[in-house]
Protein backbone atom coordinates (compact mmCIF):
# COMPACT_ATOMS: atom_id res chain seq x y z
CA UNK A 1 0.00 0.00 0.00
CA UNK A 2 2.86 2.38 0.93
CA UNK A 3 4.38 1.79 -2.62
CA UNK A 4 1.14 2.25 -4.31
CA UNK A 5 0.75 5.75 -2.41
CA UNK A 6 3.57 6.81 -2.86
CA UNK A 7 4.48 7.60 -6.79
CA UNK A 8 0.68 10.08 -6.03
CA UNK A 9 2.93 12.20 -2.79
CA UNK A 10 6.22 12.09 -5.12
CA UNK A 11 4.17 13.79 -7.79
CA UNK A 12 2.12 16.43 -5.53
CA UNK A 13 5.50 17.68 -3.74
CA UNK A 14 7.67 17.61 -6.84
CA UNK A 15 5.31 20.13 -8.30
CA UNK A 16 4.98 22.01 -4.84
CA UNK A 17 7.23 24.52 -3.65
CA UNK A 18 9.67 22.11 -2.08
CA UNK A 19 10.47 20.43 -5.27
CA UNK A 20 11.64 17.60 -6.38
CA UNK A 21 14.98 17.23 -3.23
CA UNK A 22 12.14 18.03 -1.06
CA UNK A 23 10.53 14.52 -1.44
CA UNK A 24 13.69 13.31 -0.11
CA UNK A 25 13.40 15.07 2.90
CA UNK A 26 9.76 14.56 3.57
CA UNK A 27 9.99 10.76 2.92
CA UNK A 28 12.58 10.84 5.24
CA UNK A 29 11.62 12.44 8.44
CA UNK A 30 8.79 9.71 7.84
CA UNK A 31 11.22 6.98 7.85
CA UNK A 32 12.46 9.03 11.17
CA UNK A 33 9.30 9.10 12.55
CA UNK A 34 8.47 5.43 12.06
CA UNK A 35 12.07 4.14 13.35
CA UNK A 36 11.65 6.05 16.77
CA UNK A 37 7.64 4.56 17.02
CA UNK A 38 9.25 1.23 16.47
CA UNK A 39 11.55 1.53 18.58
CA UNK A 40 9.39 2.50 21.75
CA UNK A 41 6.82 0.02 20.70
CA UNK A 42 8.81 -3.26 19.38
CA UNK A 43 9.51 -6.16 21.84
CA UNK A 44 11.41 -8.90 21.24
CA UNK A 45 9.13 -11.23 22.53
CA UNK A 46 5.67 -9.52 22.74
CA UNK A 47 5.24 -10.86 26.47
CA UNK A 48 7.23 -8.25 27.75
CA UNK A 49 4.96 -5.30 26.23
CA UNK A 50 2.58 -3.60 28.84
CA UNK A 51 -0.54 -3.36 26.62
CA UNK A 52 -0.30 -7.58 26.25
CA UNK A 53 -2.94 -8.65 28.95
CA UNK A 54 -3.36 -11.96 30.87
CA UNK A 55 -5.59 -13.85 28.34
CA UNK A 56 -3.55 -12.45 25.36
CA UNK A 57 0.08 -14.35 27.59
CA UNK A 58 -2.12 -17.78 28.05
CA UNK A 59 -2.94 -17.99 23.96
CA UNK A 60 1.19 -16.25 23.29
CA UNK A 61 2.84 -18.89 25.81
CA UNK A 62 5.10 -17.10 27.95
CA UNK A 63 8.18 -19.09 28.48
CA UNK A 64 10.57 -17.36 30.70
CA UNK A 65 14.20 -18.53 30.50
CA UNK A 66 14.43 -19.25 26.61
CA UNK A 67 16.45 -16.80 24.85
CA UNK A 68 15.39 -15.33 21.79
CA UNK A 69 18.25 -15.82 20.00
CA UNK A 70 19.13 -19.65 21.20
CA UNK A 71 20.30 -21.61 18.51
CA UNK A 72 23.47 -22.66 17.17
CA UNK A 73 26.02 -20.45 14.49
CA UNK A 74 24.20 -20.92 11.32
CA UNK A 75 26.10 -23.29 8.62
CA UNK A 76 27.03 -20.78 5.83
CA UNK A 77 29.18 -23.59 4.25
CA UNK A 78 25.75 -26.09 4.03
CA UNK A 79 23.42 -22.98 2.86
CA UNK A 80 25.81 -22.52 0.20
CA UNK A 81 25.90 -25.52 -1.07
CA UNK A 82 22.37 -26.18 -1.10
CA UNK A 83 19.87 -26.33 -4.80
CA UNK A 84 17.19 -24.77 -3.16
CA UNK A 85 18.78 -21.58 -1.90
CA UNK A 86 20.56 -20.72 -5.27
CA UNK A 87 17.25 -21.72 -6.97
CA UNK A 88 15.39 -18.82 -4.88
CA UNK A 89 18.44 -16.83 -5.00
CA UNK A 90 17.62 -16.69 -8.90
CA UNK A 91 13.53 -16.64 -8.00
CA UNK A 92 14.18 -13.27 -5.81
CA UNK A 93 16.77 -11.64 -8.48
CA UNK A 94 14.88 -11.62 -11.39
CA UNK A 95 11.64 -10.24 -9.30
CA UNK A 96 13.64 -7.66 -8.31
CA UNK A 97 14.85 -6.74 -11.86
CA UNK A 98 11.81 -6.72 -12.92
CA UNK A 99 9.92 -4.99 -9.95
CA UNK A 100 12.51 -2.26 -8.77
CA UNK A 101 11.47 -0.82 -12.20
CA UNK A 102 7.88 -0.21 -11.35
CA UNK A 103 8.89 1.78 -7.92
CA UNK A 104 11.54 3.66 -9.50
CA UNK A 105 11.86 4.56 -13.20
CA UNK A 106 8.43 3.68 -14.32
CA UNK A 107 6.90 6.96 -13.82
CA UNK A 108 9.82 8.54 -15.82
CA UNK A 109 8.91 5.96 -18.78
CA UNK A 110 5.53 7.17 -18.62
CA UNK A 111 6.06 10.69 -19.16
CA UNK A 112 9.00 10.19 -21.35
CA UNK A 113 7.52 7.26 -23.51
CA UNK A 114 3.48 8.15 -23.16
CA UNK A 115 3.99 11.90 -23.32
CA UNK A 116 2.24 12.02 -19.90
CA UNK A 117 2.16 15.00 -16.87
CA UNK A 118 3.94 14.33 -13.85
CA UNK A 119 1.09 14.15 -12.11
CA UNK A 120 -0.66 11.67 -14.62
CA UNK A 121 2.42 9.60 -14.12
CA UNK A 122 2.02 9.60 -10.40
CA UNK A 123 -1.62 8.52 -11.02
CA UNK A 124 -0.49 5.68 -13.06
CA UNK A 125 2.79 4.42 -11.44
CA UNK A 126 -0.06 4.35 -8.15
CA UNK A 127 -2.40 1.65 -10.16
CA UNK A 128 0.63 -0.65 -11.11
CA UNK A 129 1.75 -0.64 -7.92
CA UNK A 130 -1.65 -1.11 -6.45
CA UNK A 131 -1.49 -4.30 -8.58
CA UNK A 132 1.58 -5.81 -6.93
CA UNK A 133 -0.94 -4.98 -3.25
CA UNK A 134 -3.58 -6.91 -5.02
CA UNK A 135 -0.73 -10.00 -6.02
CA UNK A 136 0.51 -10.28 -2.61
CA UNK A 137 -2.84 -10.33 -0.56
CA UNK A 138 -3.81 -12.64 -3.06
CA UNK A 139 -0.53 -14.88 -3.35
CA UNK A 140 -0.60 -15.05 0.42
CA UNK A 141 -4.56 -16.67 0.28
CA UNK A 142 -2.36 -19.28 -2.31
CA UNK A 143 0.22 -20.18 -0.39
CA UNK A 144 -1.58 -21.32 2.55
CA UNK A 145 -4.16 -23.12 0.42
CA UNK A 146 -1.45 -24.93 -1.40
CA UNK A 147 0.59 -25.67 1.99
CA UNK A 148 -2.78 -27.00 3.70
CA UNK A 149 -4.45 -28.56 1.24
CA UNK A 150 -2.49 -29.79 -1.72
CA UNK A 151 -2.22 -33.37 -2.41
CA UNK A 152 1.63 -32.35 -3.97
CA UNK A 153 2.12 -28.99 -2.69
CA UNK A 154 5.41 -29.14 -4.08
CA UNK A 155 4.32 -29.99 -7.46
CA UNK A 156 1.22 -26.66 -6.84
CA UNK A 157 3.96 -24.02 -5.98
CA UNK A 158 5.90 -25.02 -9.61
CA UNK A 159 2.72 -24.88 -11.28
CA UNK A 160 2.09 -21.50 -9.66
CA UNK A 161 5.71 -20.39 -10.05
CA UNK A 162 5.32 -20.86 -14.13
CA UNK A 163 1.53 -19.67 -14.41
CA UNK A 164 2.25 -16.49 -12.15
CA UNK A 165 5.73 -15.61 -14.15
CA UNK A 166 3.91 -16.28 -17.33
CA UNK A 167 1.32 -14.00 -16.57
CA UNK A 168 3.73 -11.19 -15.91
CA UNK A 169 5.55 -11.81 -18.95
CA UNK A 170 2.64 -11.66 -20.87
CA UNK A 171 0.96 -8.62 -19.15
CA UNK A 172 4.95 -7.01 -19.94
CA UNK A 173 4.80 -7.69 -23.52
CA UNK A 174 1.33 -6.70 -24.19
CA UNK A 175 1.55 -3.15 -21.81
CA UNK A 176 4.14 -2.30 -24.57
CA UNK A 177 2.58 -3.42 -27.84
CA UNK A 178 -0.54 -1.20 -26.86
CA UNK A 179 -1.28 2.94 -27.49
CA UNK A 180 -2.95 4.43 -24.86
CA UNK A 181 -1.17 4.86 -21.18
CA UNK A 182 -3.81 4.33 -18.92
CA UNK A 183 -4.54 1.01 -21.14
CA UNK A 184 -0.49 0.03 -21.05
CA UNK A 185 -0.59 0.89 -16.99
CA UNK A 186 -3.85 -1.83 -16.81
CA UNK A 187 -1.75 -4.16 -18.23
CA UNK A 188 1.39 -3.27 -16.21
CA UNK A 189 -0.93 -3.34 -13.15
CA UNK A 190 -2.19 -7.03 -14.33
CA UNK A 191 1.70 -8.50 -14.67
CA UNK A 192 2.45 -6.91 -11.05
CA UNK A 193 -0.86 -9.21 -9.66
CA UNK A 194 0.37 -11.84 -11.15
CA UNK A 195 4.24 -11.54 -10.15
CA UNK A 196 3.70 -10.83 -6.93
CA UNK A 197 1.18 -13.29 -6.27
CA UNK A 198 4.20 -15.50 -6.34
CA UNK A 199 6.10 -14.10 -3.27
CA UNK A 200 4.15 -15.17 -0.35
CA UNK A 201 4.73 -18.98 -1.38
CA UNK A 202 8.35 -18.01 -2.51
CA UNK A 203 8.66 -17.09 1.42
CA UNK A 204 7.17 -20.07 2.06
CA UNK A 205 9.37 -22.27 0.21
CA UNK A 206 12.42 -20.05 2.18
CA UNK A 207 11.02 -20.96 5.79
CA UNK A 208 11.05 -24.27 4.46
CA UNK A 209 14.91 -24.68 4.03
CA UNK A 210 15.97 -22.36 6.43
CA UNK A 211 14.47 -24.31 9.09
CA UNK A 212 15.25 -22.06 13.04
CA UNK A 213 17.83 -19.67 10.76
CA UNK A 214 15.08 -18.30 9.06
CA UNK A 215 16.55 -14.61 9.60
CA UNK A 216 19.90 -15.47 8.57
CA UNK A 217 18.78 -17.09 4.91
CA UNK A 218 16.14 -14.45 4.52
CA UNK A 219 18.72 -11.86 4.95
CA UNK A 220 21.18 -13.78 2.92
CA UNK A 221 18.17 -14.24 0.04
CA UNK A 222 16.95 -10.19 -0.01
CA UNK A 223 20.67 -9.45 -0.19
CA UNK A 224 20.98 -11.47 -3.23
CA UNK A 225 17.67 -10.29 -4.73
CA UNK A 226 19.72 -6.14 -4.41
CA UNK A 227 21.80 -7.49 -7.15
CA UNK A 228 18.76 -7.68 -9.06
CA UNK A 229 17.78 -4.57 -8.07
CA UNK A 230 20.57 -2.72 -8.75
CA UNK A 231 21.05 -4.33 -12.36
CA UNK A 232 17.81 -3.08 -12.99
CA UNK A 233 18.86 0.29 -12.38
CA UNK A 234 21.93 0.48 -14.37
CA UNK A 235 20.09 -1.26 -17.24
CA UNK A 236 16.91 1.12 -17.53
CA UNK A 237 19.03 3.72 -16.90
CA UNK A 238 21.21 3.26 -19.92
CA UNK A 239 17.86 2.72 -22.15
CA UNK A 240 16.56 5.79 -21.01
Amino acid sequence: VGGAVAPLIAAWIIDSPLGWRGTFFVFGIVGVIWALAFCWWFRDKPSEHPAVNEAELQVIGARPGIAAHGHEAVPWGAALRHPNVWLLGITITMSAFNSYFFFSWYPSYLQQARDVSNQDAGWLAALVLAGATCGSLVGGVIADRITRGAADCYAARRRLAMISYLGAALGLFASVRCDGALLSAVLCGLACVSLFSLMPTWWTCAFDVSGQHTGSLFGLLNGVGIIGAMGSQFFFGAFT
